[in-house]
């Protein structure tokens, strides 16, 4: 669990209530016994880098590098599509609080996928947001686990109580900084699998702003203080 939340008020009430921290058990100590899966981390800049970012502000940033970036989202359509070619991936795509985004990148890949999906005589992945009516989604997670689809692609709906085991790639691609929701997301992939199975973790850093870096920058930070992770790489993405 992530009860202290990394705020100085919040985790004060907290020990207020229960008490100081007593121990605390890192997630790698975890998978060294083979209770959590094993992880690794990739890293892909996309630089979007222009005089004019530099310079925005941070809604406009997020809004012109993230959220309505149609080069960002068509790179991480590909990306999931060069992914779910493979028939044993199970891959989550989460975009955090943006429908923007998830209906951006559900849009490309959609068309990305069509020579895939007549090969397969069905569509290879779905796309279920908070404006998703409840039977879609719980059908939306049950056809991942079954492999009935090989991706979906989600908003933070399914940051915490959505039971999706068997997931072994999950992108983060939603941005942001706040360390109980990093926690939570790469929670969502480390259940154990069978064989022993590894995630993939991939987050997308945006480089051309500096507030969009000072996220990632700490997004990084959580994964290190966790210890998450055996490998970290870094690639710069065209």
């Amino acid at each position: 669990g992530t009860p202290l939340k990394h705020d100085e008020l919040s985790d004060m009430l907290m020990m207020s209530l229960v008490g100081p921290v007593v121990y605390d058990l890192k997630a790698s100590w975890l998978q060294e016994r083979g209770y959590l899966a094993q992880a690794r981390l990739e890293i892909r800049y996309l630089d979007y880098t222009t005089p004019k970012s530099r310079g925005m502000i941070y809604h406009e940033a997020r809004k012109e590098l993230l959220v309505q970036n149609t080069k960002r989202n068509a790179k991480i359509a590909y990306d999931i599509l060069y992914a779910i070619k493979d028939p044993n991936t199970k891959l989550l795509v989460l975009t955090g609080n943006s429908v923007d985004i998830a209906e951006g990148i559900a849009e490309e890949l959609e068309v990305l996928a069509r020579p895939l999906t007549r090969k397969l005589g069905f569509s290879p992945f779905t796309m279920v947001t908070g404006k998703t009516n409840s039977k879609k989604v719980a059908k939306a997670f049950d056809d991942l686990r079954k492999g009935n689809v090989r991706c979906v692609v989600t908003t933070k709906l399914a940051d915490e109580g959505i039971d999706v085991p068997g997931i072994n790639t999950l992108f983060l691609v939603g941005g942001g900084k706040a360390y109980v929701s990093t926690v939570q997301r790469i929670g969502r992939g480390l259940r154990t699998k069978a064989g022993g199975a590894e995630l993939l973790v991939v987050d997308y850093f945006t480089l051309g702003n500096k507030y969009m870096e000072k996220h990632d920058k700490q997004r990084l930070k959580t994964y290190e203080d966790e210890n998450f992770f055996y490998s970290i790489e870094v690639n710069h993405a065209p």
